[in-house]
């Protein structure tokens, strides 16, 4: 078995060619978590990339962790995709254009080595061989790669600091920067390689 899973819409199957998962902290404090899982695969006589995506695990934002390796076993549910309390979507998936993901559930699994995830929910695909923003179950098994934690517009001084505040336990390797006052800070004990079921 690969390490990358499965993204099967309807009857469809498509092989993940990549999927990244990332804690971020940006002022306020605010800690959210980014999931992106992007995939491959034939649609009858074209070949298609869905991505499903989360700019914010809802059930996850401002959870204080000891080490990365405590989301693990975590289950969040939603039944809308808005979520009003937060006033923000909870995921995405687009195959032709972005759509919401509703109904949905995302396991966090340990792998041999590292994480995998379990995520089923309902989107709609523009598309006539979907019938046209018909609802469409989804179900994806992959193994995930932990990038670290990023700061986004805090100095590398206050950093760890404030990052700290979240993240209590974990040993942090030397940050490196990914962008604009954007810092990744990987954990000295992050498994390398992808996680399977």
């Amino acid at each position: 078995m690969s390490d990358w899973g499965d993204l099967q819409i309807a009857e469809y199957r498509f092989r993940v060619t990549e999927a990244l998962l990332r804690a971020n902290l940006i002022p306020g404090p605010r800690f959210y978590w980014t999931l992106r899982v992007y995939s491959t695969g034939p649609l009858d006589d074209e070949r298609i990339n869905p991505c499903l995506y989360s700019e914010n695990l809802l059930g996850l934002l401002n959870v204080k962790i000891a080490r990365w390796t405590d989301i693990i076993g975590k289950k969040l549910r939603w039944d809308a995709c808005y979520n009003e309390r937060f006033d923000s979507a909870e995921a995405s998936m687009d195959v032709y254009s972005s759509e919401d993901i509703s109904n949905a559930t995302l396991e966090f699994l340990e792998a041999p080595s590292g994480l995998a995830i379990r995520w089923q929910g309902v989107t709609e695909v523009s598309s006539e061989k979907f019938d046209n923003y018909t609802e469409i179950q989804f179900n994806l098994d992959t193994g995930v790669v932990f990038e670290g934690f990023a700061t986004i517009d805090i100095s590398e001084d206050k950093a760890v600091d404030q990052l700290r505040q979240f993240v209590t336990e974990e040993p942090l390797m030397n940050p490196k920067s990914i962008g604009d006052g954007i810092l990744l800070f990987e954990p000295s004990s992050k498994k390398e390689g992808r996680g399977q079921l």
